[in-house]
């Protein structure tokens, strides 16, 4: 059985383990169907996660806890495989009140006037073994951008109750200027990292 790395650890221990802790499926122990699967994305057992650079001194982090999506999974024809996730804009936290409030007004955000951020992919290829090429076009502040990543699969396997999941981790890059988001680069850098640490459930 095979378990999240990523469920019991902070996010700033998952940042600086999880690039190193891929690995491949292991057929002995996966108990899934096969072939196509639907898995529901696990919102409990599901972190996403923006990083900026702060004045070219540090580091800004911010959470997206409300999540949902599935993935569309297919064992025998990866290229039948889909993603498609939804971000509730508003639940955006840094943890620091006074902060959270900017970043969801108009200055960033605009939570009100734009209360989801989308992801659906149009295309998705295996890599090797343990990466997938996933395209699709992510949508923000009324904006749409075609993209390209790497997703890892982390593992699969039947969770403590029984109902088998996938887990896959991603990092990459994103211009917020792209997206209408331009409020003073010269302080919040205009690329952002998006950290996607995912477990679905098999429905």
């Amino acid at each position: 059985m095979r378990r999240s790395i990523f469920g019991a650890l902070s996010a700033l221990l998952l940042l600086s383990l999880a690039p190193a802790t891929g690995f491949a499926q292991d057929e002995s122990e996966d108990d899934g169907s096969g072939g196509a699967a639907t898995f529901e994305i696990d919102p409990a057992h599901t972190k996403i996660m923006a990083r900026a650079d702060h004045f070219g001194i540090g580091h800004a982090f911010v959470e997206f806890p409300e999540v949902s999506g599935t993935i569309e999974y297919n064992e025998d024809d990866i290229t039948k495989s889909s993603i498609n996730l939804t971000i509730k804009t508003g639940s955006l936290t840094s943890h620091q009140k006074k902060r959270d409030k900017h970043l969801k007004g108009p200055d960033f955000f605009n939570a009100k006037k734009y209360p989801e951020i989308t992801f659906e992919s149009t295309s998705v290829e295996r890599v090797d073994d343990e990466t997938l090429q996933v395209e699709g076009d992510i949508s923000m502040h009324g904006n749409t951008e075609t993209i390209a990543i790497k997703i890892k699969e982390i593992g699969s396997g039947k969770g403590p109750q029984g109902n088998f999941r996938r887990g896959f981790y991603t990092e990459f890059e994103i211009n917020r200027l792209n997206f209408g988001i331009d409020w003073k680069p010269e302080a919040v850098d205009k690329m952002v990292r998006l950290i996607l640490s995912m477990e679905g459930i098999e429905k």
